[in-house]
């Protein structure tokens, strides 16, 4: 992956981030396009920026936010090595395999979030059913986003710099 096309794609990522997902909230669940792009980039780029893309889109999603350092580029890098961990097992340009392992890297991102807050915040902390409902809400959310993101990236493979897709459906 070319760097300059990594801090493009991480800073659309980033601003549709921040301000078109909470427009696209549905009961109170926000998509996670951090963690979607982070996915496909764990699963589809070479090596060395597979395993550090999920933490350095982590570090941008720090900086902009308020959260105490480190939460995110833990998160995001976490979700990172485990896409990329994965990869040489799982059929990738599939849809179905796309959605489940987002949902289980949002699920698991989502449920050390709750975690944390409740170690840093006890007194803040909505009650279990409340915070099962929007853990779940966003990886299902962030899984049905899956497909269409990888879709559209995966479209951009050369620009991007990614190798090239193994399975190409053909239209004739």
């Amino acid at each position: 992956m070319r760097f300059l096309a990594f801090l493009l794609l991480a800073a659309a990522t980033l601003t549709l981030h921040s301000v078109v997902a909470p427009r696209l909230t549905v009961l109170d669940v926000r998509p996670d396009l951090v963690l979607v792009v982070a996915v496909f980039l764990s699963v589809h780029s070479r090596r060395s920026w597979g395993l550090w893309s999920g933490a350095l889109l982590g570090l941008g999603c720090d900086v902009l936010s308020a959260e105490r350092p480190g939460l995110f580029t833990l998160s995001y890098g976490a979700v990172g090595v485990f896409a990329f961990s994965l990869r040489d097992f799982i059929f990738v340009y599939h849809a179905l395999v796309q959605a489940a392992l987002t949902f289980c890297c949002a699920a698991a991102v989502h449920a050390g979030w709750w975690s944390y807050r409740m170690m840093a915040y006890p007194q803040g902390v909505g009650g279990v059913g409340q915070e099962l409902r929007l853990a779940g809400g966003a990886a299902l959310y962030a899984a049905l986003l899956a497909p269409l993101v990888h879709y559209v990236l995966l479209k951009l493979w050369k620009p991007l710099g990614l190798p090239a897709p193994r399975y190409r459906a053909t239209a004739r």
